[in-house]
């Protein structure tokens, strides 16, 4: 075994994880992202199913198709402390780019930029026109790993046997093997090489069975023209609307099309990909697709179609101005994209001390407005006494403690409330001539309450509230935790 060269791959593979940090950094101005990383199904689905099912979890169809990638991650993880699971999740999401460097290093090993090319665009792509919605969650993986899929599906003869267990991974998370299946079936009998066919079509035929048997709600077409163009203006002018990406825009989509012309089959067939990534999301979201943009509702739609354009247009091996300038608008175009919205603080550290107590249901991110939303269900091993005290509701409002958690960073909250009807229960906490709360969304009739949330070092008021003519009047218990 050559050491040195095993010391410099290992190098090289820290060096590009601490540049993909970095441009996260760069993207969110922030450095405390991976704790607020935790997403919707990273709760409901992953999480609790690993815990609920085991090993059963991986063969689980959710949303019509298999997700063995992130179930597996789950899986792997549901053994580790409740606080380290953000971190666990999130390096499931980041290995998905160590996946596209290294498909990117092969599908181009003749070039001599090979290497380079491998660092940079992943990192790169991190700056496309985008909501962030993608960005760090185990949840949306899928997304990114399809782009190495693409890759692999347009590149076949630089990928031999030993890349079935990886494509096998691959192909059992998401829909997205059904959809490259037809150009790698194309590119297989150009190259006369099979080693990724195989995989893909059996991939495909297992994720097209789960969809027959449980199909997705299909969707009216839109018939309003406006919509439309609104959609195919988010897709030319890559969601942006001022002059210098308009500009970059123009110049890319006319130098692109020059490009095709004359390039080779493998930059046509990651196109091509490209170009059936969009049309599956039209189809997919026809009766709404004046709502899809890059910066908002289903901007996941568009991370593939415009990744694959960068790995495109970087790895084309046409040389010369036009190639230039479409590498040069591109760039443009990604690195004048729009600063991403920092995540929401779903108070997860606080959730997790509060489960100390009993067992909870943590929310995540995105908040719902409809009850439970989506949840992390963390089991307790009741390992702190429960004291309760007794408090009045009047006016929908629970007066709890005066002065109370002086040397506490953080306040939960556990009860038993009747609610007259659904709606937002507060834990709202005064102090210093400030405001913070803590609100979640609950169904009418006898709930279980919890909230927990951060607070400054002090003393602080402490109350129960809702929307009037949600909590019911009368004497509830509760118990008030001060973390």
């Amino acid at each position: 075994m050559d050491v040195g060269k095993t010391k410099g791959s290992f190098s090289s593979l820290a060096l590009f994880i601490i540049t993909i940090l970095l441009v996260l950094a760069a993207r969110y101005h922030s450095l405390d992202f991976v704790q607020r990383s935790l997403w919707a199904e990273d709760g409901n689905i992953f999480y609790n199913g690993a815990n609920l099912l085991g090993l059963r979890s991986l063969f689980e169809p959710y949303a019509g198709y298999l997700h063995v990638y992130p179930r597996l991650i789950a899986l792997i993880s549901s053994p580790l402390n409740l606080s380290a699971i953000p971190y666990a999740y999130f390096f499931g999401w980041i290995m998905a780019f160590v996946l596209m460097r290294w498909a990117i290093s092969v599908a181009f090993s003749e070039s001599q930029h090979a290497n380079k090319l491998a660092f940079f665009v992943p990192a790169l792509l991190l700056f496309m026109p985008h909501s962030g919605e993608t960005f760090l969650s185990l949840t949306n993986t899928q997304w990114w790993i399809a782009i190495s899929l693409a890759i692999m599906a347009s590149t076949p003869e630089k990928f031999g046997k030993g890349s079935i267990p990886i494509l096998v991974l691959m192909t059992l998370t998401g829909p997205f093997c059904i959809l490259f299946a037809p150009v790698c079936a194309i590119r297989s009998i150009q190259t006369k090489r099979y080693w990724v066919l195989v995989p893909i079509i059996l991939g495909a035929a297992i994720q097209a069975y789960f969809l027959t048997e449980s199909p997705r709600p299909s969707q009216a077409l839109d018939p309003d023209i406006d919509h439309w163009l609104v959609f195919l203006n988010n897709i030319v002018l890559f969601g942006g609307g001022n002059t210098l990406t308009l500009i970059a825009s123009v110049a890319f989509w006319v130098s692109t099309m020059i490009i095709v012309l004359k390039s080779e089959y493998r930059y046509k067939a990651i196109i091509a990909c490209a170009a059936i990534a969009l049309a599956a999301s039209v189809y997919s979201m026809k009766g709404i697709i004046g709502i899809l943009s890059p910066y908002g509702d289903g901007s996941r739609y568009f991370v593939i179609p415009f990744a694959l354009l960068a790995v495109a247009t970087f790895s084309c091996e046409a040389y010369g101005r036009t190639l230039l300038i479409a590498c040069m608008s591109l760039s443009v175009i990604f690195f004048n994209s729009n600063r991403l919205q920092p995540q929401v603080d779903m108070n997860f550290t606080t959730y997790v001390e509060l489960s100390k107590y009993e067992a909870t249901l943590i929310p995540l991110a995105p908040r719902s407005p409809a009850p439970p939303g989506f949840y992390l269900k963390a089991e307790s091993g009741i390992t702190r006494p429960s004291q309760y005290s007794d408090y009045q509701v009047v006016d929908s409002v629970a007066k709890l403690e005066i002065n109370a958690c002086n040397n506490s960073g953080a306040v939960g909250l556990l009860g038993t409330v009747e609610l007259l009807r659904s709606g937002n229960v507060t834990l709202s906490i005064k102090e210093n001539g400030s405001i913070i709360e803590e609100t979640r969304n609950y169904p009418a009739g006898v709930q279980r309450i919890q909230l927990a949330t951060k607070k400054s070092l002090g003393p602080a008021d402490l109350e129960i509230k809702s929307e009037r003519g949600v909590l019911a009047s009368g004497p509830i218990r509760a118990k008030l935790i001060c973390m």
